[in-house]
């Protein structure tokens, strides 16, 4: 509807602008009158039905404009539900991994204390039980908790994050070198 509304006043307008032409012609012509000498709305009948025509053109345009907006909103919304889903699926998946490991190094505990010192068992168990501490960490926390401890710890501690980062870049490097000279 507010297409044809927009289309029937541009057509409303150039019908009096033809009317208009026409009627300057005629009266150049035969010379029985006033000429219309310019298309304005001083000499057009159309003052009163234009603004209408625009107004109802302008209320068209605005209602398109709020329900493109809101589809808009809409659209952005969900996809917003469904990286936080996603996210949160995958902290999930990484909070099992974590209290997998916890459980293996749980168990190599034992095997290691038949082999193993003392010392070697207990910074085991150390280490099994801190990774238990991540993995509690990641189930109580969900990816936007997480997001913003993550921005907390690197606005209060920017060296240490930098620090870390580029240890485990070395890490990471060593690592990939190492395996490429294995294959």
């Amino acid at each position: 509807m507010p297409h044809s509304t927009v289309d029937s006043g541009a057509g409303m307008v150039f019908a009096l602008h033809e009317s208009a032409m026409i009627t300057k012609e005629t009266s150049e012509q035969y010379n029985s009158g006033p000429a219309v000498t310019d298309f304005n709305h001083e000499n057009v009948e159309s003052d009163k039905i234009l603004p209408d025509k625009r107004s109802e053109a302008r209320k068209a345009f605005d209602e398109t404009k709020k329900k493109v907006a809101n589809h808009g909103n809409e659209i952005a919304g969900r996809a917003k539900e469904s990286a936080t889903a996603q996210a949160d699926e995958a902290v999930r998946t990484a909070s099992q991994k974590v209290r997998n490991f916890e459980k293996a190094a749980h168990e190599a505990i034992a095997s290691l204390q038949e082999n193993q010192s003392e010392h070697v068992v207990t910074g085991v168990r150390y280490f099994a039980d801190r990774v238990g501490n991540v993995a509690e960490y990641l189930e109580s926390k969900d990816s936007k908790e997480l997001a913003s401890d993550a921005r907390q710890l690197v606005r209060e501690n920017p060296g240490a994050v930098l620090g870390g980062l580029a240890v485990a870049g070395f890490c990471l490097g060593r690592f990939l070198k190492a395996t490429t000279r294995d294959a």
